[in-house]
């Protein structure tokens, strides 16, 4: 197994269950997700935790739970452990991965997409890609869930330009960097990406 990939809806987390799902979790982890003042926001981060644990406990590495640590950005990580994890989130949804590679994950709702704001972060072959989609929205969000994954993966997040990242017209792979596995999908009304490293 590659990695281990859990989705969840932040509906499943009410009002009336929040604070007995939180109790479950480790003091640090509480704290975190109280820090923000959103509850939507809250909740999001609670089920990311929870999916989490999903996802090490079939890896079969639970006891790599108790090392998550925050740095100063607000980012986890596992610290020195050989694990990774990413998370995403998209309105109701939350995606979590979590693998012994390198990964970067990235889920967006499908919506209508102004070509005006590819031509902000993409590269010409692939804004004539989406152009000449008959599904120019999913194509739009696929190359950029492929993106942001990558920069997950890699550590930058959206500090870098996405422009910087040439994705093939398959959608299959990074151009500069075939040692990477992209994998993407349609879940419903979602567009997926998950951005792996090979051994």
């Amino acid at each position: 197994m590659n990695y281990s990939l859990k989705i969840g809806k932040i509906y499943k987390i009410t009002e009336e269950n929040f604070d007995e799902n939180l109790s479950y979790l480790p003091k640090a982890r509480q704290e975190h997700i109280l820090k923000f003042k959103d509850r939507n926001r809250q909740k999001q981060s609670l089920v990311a935790t929870l999916l989490l644990e999903e996802c090490l406990k079939e890896l079969n590495a639970l006891e790599e739970y108790e090392k998550v640590v925050e740095d100063e950005n607000g980012h986890w990580s596992f610290g020195n452990s050989p694990l990774h994890f990413s998370i995403a989130h998209s309105d109701e949804v939350v995606l979590v991965v979590a693998s012994r590679h390198l990964i970067g994950c990235d889920i967006e709702k499908i919506r209508k997409t102004k070509i005006e704001i590819a031509e902000k972060f993409f590269l010409p072959s692939e804004i004539e890609n989406i152009k000449s989609s008959s599904h120019p929205d999913m194509v739009f969000l696929s190359y950029w869930t492929v993106k942001e994954s990558y920069l997950k993966m890699i550590g930058k997040g959206l500090n870098e330009s996405l422009k910087s990242i040439e994705v093939d017209e398959s959608l299959s792979a990074i151009k500069e960097h075939p040692e990477c596995v992209v994998e993407s999908c349609f879940l419903n009304d979602f567009v997926m990406s998950v951005v792996y490293q090979k051994d």
